[in-house]
């Protein structure tokens, strides 16, 4: 498949599901794996397709100033769109990303849903 071939060469990606019923692309990637995710509708459209939205779920820190989103593994953060700012911390985020379609490429989260993560030394001390 086109799609899947394209993906493929993405370095990271682990493993792709397609689903053609719902036009849905899963992408899982390995733990701490960054991924440039522009690359990912890119990928898609030099394939002969027309990706309508990216979102990422991902675990990873809301950084000290509650404006980015550094996932685990990788060295630069995200942006979150304004209003989608968040308390600073270790979580689980689910989000859309915009951005990706626009000539400058510049992306930000928005939608965000981050729900905390257990501090791991917090919880390592208590056992």
């Amino acid at each position: 498949m086109a799609v899947e071939d394209g993906l493929e060469r993405l370095g990271g990606v682990h493993h792709i599901d397609i689903d053609l019923q719902i036009n849905l692309v899963t992408l899982r990637c390995g733990p701490a794996t960054a991924v440039d995710l522009a690359s990912v509708p890119r990928a898609i459209r030099d394939s002969g397709f027309r990706p309508d939205d990216l979102r990422i779920e991902a675990r990873g820190r809301i950084d000290a100033d509650g404006r980015t989103f550094t996932p685990d593994g990788w060295t630069s953060a995200l942006a979150l769109a304004p209003g989608d700012e968040r308390a600073a911390g270790a979580v689980h985020l689910r989000a859309s990303v915009v951005g990706w379609d626009t000539p400058a490429g510049v992306l930000a989260l928005t939608d965000v849903v981050a729900t905390p993560l257990q501090d791991q030394s917090a919880a390592s001390q208590s056992n």
